[in-house]
């Protein structure tokens, strides 16, 4: 997805699949981070309207900790919705999505899959090689790799900037 390009920008027979909104605000000792996405031109046709996603955390010293997560996808995709309460004080993870409601023991670490990017980007800081994440994706716990690959310089249109490169490594996956 493509924010709207600054004046002179603009792309050049790319197709604009549609935008994405990111962000990230201070609620008192509570982080709301959220990610609207939006679908464009004949990307629209798919049936897969405006997701948008929220992750309230909280954030302590050596991590982050989420207390609810929610998912919401527009168009013909309701079924795909979830809720998700992280109740730390009795260890629980309640999860509601397709109408039902199940609740499993909360054990530590585990975060939600829109979160899960900015635990990346803290191991990034701490200079991590990979990292197992236990990761609420699409209503169930899933077990995510995350192996930093080094640094690469990017050549943008907004110039070159210096970056680390970090892959998600996939069950079954040849590059490990």
């Amino acid at each position: 997805f493509v924010e709207k390009p600054p004046a002179g920008m603009e792309p050049n027979n790319l197709i604009n699949a549609g935008t994405a909104r990111l962000t990230l605000k201070n609620n008192g000792d509570e982080w709301v981070y959220s990610l609207v996405t939006e679908p464009s031109g004949i990307f629209r046709l798919t049936g897969k309207g405006r997701i948008h996603e929220v992750s309230v955390i909280s954030v302590t010293q050596e991590k982050l900790l989420p207390k609810s997560y929610s998912y919401r996808q527009g168009g013909n995709e309701k079924r795909r919705d979830v809720d998700a309460d992280f109740n730390w004080q009795d260890q629980e993870l309640t999860i509601k999505r397709k109408g039902e409601e199940e609740t499993e023991e909360l054990t530590d670490p585990i975060i939600d899959r829109l979160s899960v990017t900015l635990t990346v980007m803290d191991l990034v800081r701490k200079g991590f090689s990979s990292a197992e994440l236990q990761v609420l994706d699409a209503g169930k716990v899933k077990t995510m790799r995350f192996i930093n690959e080094g640094t690469a310089t990017v050549k943008t249109r907004l110039g070159i900037f210096d970056t680390v490169v970090v892959r998600r490594a996939r069950e079954g996956s040849s590059r490990e």
